[in-house]
């Protein structure tokens, strides 16, 4: 193997492993193969669900490989991060998308069925901490070449709105691991 990971879910172990020839599957704490070695990437699995590319698409599936939507909705949330990516996870029914070039690129939430629960319109989201608070990034008003930072809920509202004045923000959440 090329690399495995560690995830558990209802008590039970898994081990995301990706095949000297670039594939993923999944194995169980019994030796038990759970996902054939044809994904293209797995993450870990959160509620239930791990965030998959099939077939050069990106979706969400669950524990047993069952597409919880059709794969190819969204393009990958970490595209741009080539030597190191983290993990999409899935809290309370939602994780953070990026809706395909071709729908604008911008990043929202998505629920696990696939629909939008904040319709895409950021550079960049990013989990403030476990109550579903979320740094939103965009574009400043006042200069397009530099961002705004801010803080959403769940639904879209703006805790810390995004105005010029917040220059940056960061969030511990790629810090620690919780699930």
């Amino acid at each position: 193997m090329k690399s495995i990971f560690a995830s558990r879910h209802n008590n039970i172990t898994y081990f995301g492993c990706e095949s000297a020839s670039g594939l993923f599957g999944l194995i169980d704490q019994f030796g038990k193969t759970i996902l054939p070695f044809r994904y293209g990437y797995l993450d870990p699995i959160s509620e239930g669900y791990m965030y998959a590319n099939l077939g050069g698409g990106w979706g969400l599936i669950d524990v047993n490989g069952i597409p919880q939507f059709k794969p190819g909705i969204m393009d990958d949330f970490y595209e741009s991060t080539k030597s190191f990516r983290f993990n999409v996870k899935v809290k309370n029914g939602v994780f953070p998308a990026k809706a395909k070039s071709t729908d604008g690129g911008k990043v929202g939430l998505m629920g696990v069925s696939g629909n939008w629960v904040l319709m895409p319109k950021y550079l960049t989201l990013s989990a403030a901490d476990t109550n579903q608070f979320h740094i939103a990034t965009q574009v400043r008003s006042d200069d397009a070449s530099r961002f705004a930072y801010g803080v959403i809920d769940r639904s879209g509202k703006e805790i810390i709105p995004s105005k010029p004045k917040y220059s940056y923000m960061t969030d511990s959440e790629h810090y620690r691991d919780w699930e």
